[in-house]
């Protein structure tokens, strides 16, 4: 088959703000290139076709999980005056789903701009965004857009819903552990939750939103200054705020306690919670091979590194 384009994005860490952000407080996010979804788009004399790990046919027999694809690729062919026929679908990840760390946002991305190759069409990020937020709105409940918009522009970035976003000054070199704690996030589910405690009493909640809210703006400065120990304990606090959000756990949590009694004050939740991710700072690599080796022996596989600043 004859290959008409494609396309890479990557994964993503929450830094600071999950949940507020929802709720027009700010967040901090970074691109992860430890992790990288590809999409190839193959000429076809045949219906449009899909092959990934989680589905493999035609489009229009595909499953719930890919209706948010199928949605990207109808609106695109449709606005670029192409038969919706003759296409093949390759999607290659080794992003784990279900795990916080922007595997959809990714597909959703890489998705989009493949089909703005494949048909040589410019691209523009604005337009990028957008419809790979078409996805998005179809499998999340009330997305932010944090996790397009931080693969989209592939940078740093200090994002509030519905404003202009911008990239985060960095003047910062540590290194932040990724863990995976062998669970699904349950995104759509702790947002749905938040979203009941919110209604049931919206000035507790609101005041947590702002507690967050204060916690990026420390974490925005200490990027800017180099200052590893009031990061250290933004971290510390924006988990505290997440366990009162009730988007922790008890595998979460005795995974926090561990960490913090090795000396690690920076652990917390990155993304919905209630399972997937955690994030540690540690001050350099290794340190951070230290804590992987002390996490593998306590039966945790799945840890990758991020180096802030480089």
């Amino acid at each position: 088959m004859k290959i008409l384009g494609s396309a890479e994005s990557f994964g993503k860490i929450i830094l600071t703000g999950e949940h507020a952000v929802v709720y027009n407080r700010p967040a901090i996010a970074f691109p992860f290139k430890g992790l990288k979804t590809k999409v190839t788009i193959y000429e076809t004399n045949d219906e449009i076709t899909i092959e990934s790990k989680h589905f493999n046919g035609y489009l229009d027999m595909s499953e719930n999980h890919i209706l948010g694809l199928k949605k990207i690729m109808l609106t695109l062919l449709d606005k670029f005056e192409k038969p919706r026929f003759g296409l093949h679908i390759k999607i290659e990840s080794n992003n784990i789903s279900g795990r916080g760390l922007g595997s959809s946002a990714a597909v959703s991305v890489a998705l989009t701009k493949a089909l703005y190759s494949a048909f040589k069409i410019k691209e523009n990020d604005e337009e990028i965004y957008n419809y790979a937020m078409l996805a998005e709105e179809i499998h999340h409940t009330n997305p932010s857009g944090l996790d397009v918009a931080t693969l989209v522009y592939n940078k740093p970035i200090w994002f509030v819903k519905g404003k202009a976003f911008s990239t985060v000054e960095l003047n910062f070199k540590a290194t932040i552990l990724i863990i995976d704690i062998g669970m699904e996030s349950q995104t759509k589910l702790a947002v749905e939750h938040v979203r009941s405690l919110y209604k049931r009493d919206e000035n507790k909640i609101n005041s947590i939103f702002d507690n967050i809210k204060e916690i990026s703006f420390n974490a925005r400065k200490a990027l800017l200054n180099n200052d590893f120990i009031s990061l250290e304990e933004a971290l510390f606090n924006n988990q505290d705020n997440l366990v009162k959000l009730e988007v922790s756990n008890d595998r979460i949590n005795e995974i926090i306690d561990f960490l913090r009694q090795k000396g690690i004050k920076g652990a917390k939740i990155t993304g919905g919670g209630m399972g997937g991710c955690l994030i540690a700072l540690v001050k350099d690599q290794k340190n951070a091979l230290d804590v992987k080796k002390t996490l593998v022996d306590k039966g945790i596989n799945n840890v990758w590194y991020y180096t802030i600043g480089e």
